[in-house]
């Protein structure tokens, strides 16, 4: 299984590489061609596109689970795809009413909400309304993407996965060079997620009888919707901890100013897809092999020394070469006004790395709700810390802010897993370890390496 895991890993590893990459190279073209201040709006909506997720009430996860767990029983193929289908209709019926909802909130969100002046203002209306046709499509594209993981098709899922995420920075580059509307570059962007999608339900249908009607028994879903629901809880309450940082920035500075904050945020925390999307072919291994099995721990203690390898020393590089790789990348100006930014938000992204792994064990042995509670009780901490630095700091407090809050989750979720998994103590120390050698390693570039 673990030979398995580890193909599966390396797949969707490379589907995040490529397009991260052409993400990289598409900032300093749209900074180019657009400016700091629609580039600064242009991150706010791709925020949004990267956790739409949070309108699903966590239905795509739960999906994974459910399938890879209904693999590893006695189901029928028939009644895996009647539960399916019954889940992809129910995330469209919720992308149709929260698409409505930001349809009718885009002249008050694009008018009033931010620190726009016109014609911008104008242009974050129609990206708006964009993004809330894009909803209902994302969380459909996001159903489909659960369960084909949830069957382990990693090979299928990322055939798809890595023309359309390179598509995602590519065209909205490409296309500024003619248009320097945001409203138009948002447009093609979820003129992407729709041709998408058209791909995501034959490549799903190929995999699973989703558009045959079955005569099945009636399976117990009881525990796919308690995990469900607190999934939704954490859903909602985690991303907004993600995104809610930029949001509230937004209100109180020029976008100009937001963009030193949100393009090293939003390219560095879309590295952590890299183990993301290792810890996600480890899921549906997870929740088929159950939290008892022996090969459990060595996925677990595998990871730790795997992203220690392949997670933390790259981080550490980029800490050791951080300026040069900024004023090659953005420019020496908007460098030097984002380096002190980006060093907090490095050790964030790092800590988030790890923390996937104690967070996958949670989720795949059904224990949703430990997440959740633990999201609620961390979001009104943090947004006290981010007011009470922003108001202090400005813009680099809202850094500390969000990096402690991220450092001190991950502590939290290794400690939560150590307590609920008695026979997997061992692999989770290990994983744990790994983890604090590279922030030890990261602190020390930044103590001796910038002196």
């Amino acid at each position: 299984m673990t030979r398995h895991v580890s193909r599966n890993a390396g797949i969707n590893i490379l589907g995040v590489i490529l397009p991260t990459l052409v993400g990289v190279l598409s900032v300093p073209i749209l900074l180019n061609n657009l400016g700091e201040a629609r580039v600064g709006f242009f991150t706010l909506a791709l925020g949004l596109m990267g956790f739409a997720g949070i309108f699903d009430l966590g239905l795509s996860r739960a999906l994974t689970r459910t399938v890879a767990t209904a693999t590893g029983g006695d189901w029928m193929p028939g009644a895996i795809a009647s539960v399916v289908r019954r889940a992809l209709v129910i995330v469209t019926c919720l992308g149709a009413v929260w698409g409505c909802a930001l349809w009718f909130a885009a002249r008050p969100l694009g008018m009033g909400a931010f620190d726009l002046g016109t014609p911008l203002a104008d242009e974050a209306v129609s990206g708006i309304r964009w993004l809330a046709i894009a909803i209902p499509v994302l969380l459909l594209s996001s159903g489909a993407i659960g369960a084909l993981e949830g069957l382990q098709r990693f090979g299928l899922v990322n055939a798809i996965r890595i023309p359309t995420g390179i598509a995602t920075f590519l065209v909205p580059a490409l296309t500024s060079f003619w248009y320097s509307d945001v409203g138009q570059i948002i447009a093609t962007l979820v003129l992407v997620r729709i041709a998408a999608l058209l791909l995501w339900l034959p490549a799903l249908a190929s995999a699973l009888p989703i558009m045959r009607r079955h005569s099945v028994e009636r399976v117990d879903l009881s525990g796919m919707w308690r995990f469900t629901g607190w999934l939704t809880v954490s859903n909602i309450v985690g991303p907004l901890m993600v995104v809610a940082d930029r949001y509230y920035l937004a209100a109180l500075f020029p976008p100009a100013a937001i963009a030193y904050y949100t393009v090293p945020l939003d390219t560095l925390f879309r590295g952590t897809a890299l183990p993301v999307a290792a810890m996600n072919a480890a899921f549906p291994a997870l929740a088929h092999g159950g939290t008892e099995n022996g090969q459990t721990g060595n996925l677990v203690a595998g990871a730790g020394k795997a992203l220690l390898v392949l997670w933390g020393l790259p981080i550490c590089g980029i800490a050791i070469a951080l300026l040069p790789l900024l004023q090659a990348w953005v420019g020496a100006d908007f460098a030097a006004k984002s380096l002190q930014i980006t060093q907090w938000i490095l050790l964030a992204v790092l800590a988030n790395g790890f923390a996937h792994i104690p967070y996958a064990l949670l989720q795949s042995a059904g224990r949703s709700d430990i997440t959740a509670k633990l999201h609620v009780i961390e979001l009104p901490l943090y947004v006290a810390l981010l007011i009470a630095l922003t108001a202090c700091y400005g813009i680099i407090g809202a850094a500390v802010a969000w990096t402690a809050r991220v450092v001190v989750d991950a502590l939290l979720l290794y400690a939560l897993a150590w307590v609920q998994f008695v026979r997997l103590r061992r692999p989770i120390i290990v994983a744990a370890s790994s983890m604090a050698l590279a922030t030890a390693a990261l602190l020390a570039i930044y103590l001796f390496w910038s002196a």
